[in-house]
């Protein structure tokens, strides 16, 4: 089974870290779908948690989802206590060389839908 788990902007990452959604649903991180409005907390924090992210693009403005190689730099470096100047791509490519399969962009609750049906397995 796969669960759609929500959780605040500011929480994700340390709330998926924490395994609170593991413990509550069952359900392995591999198995969590994370729906997030927020490039960095939301996608990043879901990703380097193990589980699959769903963007939402709510405005132009907006970060792109080409964006994302950045962001899990930055969660990288947080988590290895590594100092700006540090090189942490080699990190990135080895921490999330899968990260374009666990991870899509949605604009609209249709396409939200849509990529949650894609993930689910059928019965």
């Amino acid at each position: 089974n796969v669960a759609v788990f929500l959780a605040a902007a500011e929480s994700a990452s340390r709330v998926l870290k924490g395994r609170v959604a593991e413990r509550n649903t069952q359900v392995r991180p591999n198995e969590l779908i994370h729906v997030g409005d927020d490039l960095y907390s939301d996608v990043a924090g879901s990703l380097a948690a193990g589980c699959r992210a769903v963007y939402l693009k709510r405005g132009e403005d907006d970060p792109d989802l080409a964006d994302l190689p950045q962001h899990l730099e930055r969660v990288v470096r947080r988590g290895m206590a590594l100092d700006d100047s540090a090189d942490s791509s080699p990190y990135v490519s080895e921490i999330f060389p899968d990260w374009e399969e666990r991870c899509v962009q949605v604009a609209s609750l249709e396409d939200l839908c849509a990529a949650i049906r894609a993930w689910v397995p059928r019965s």
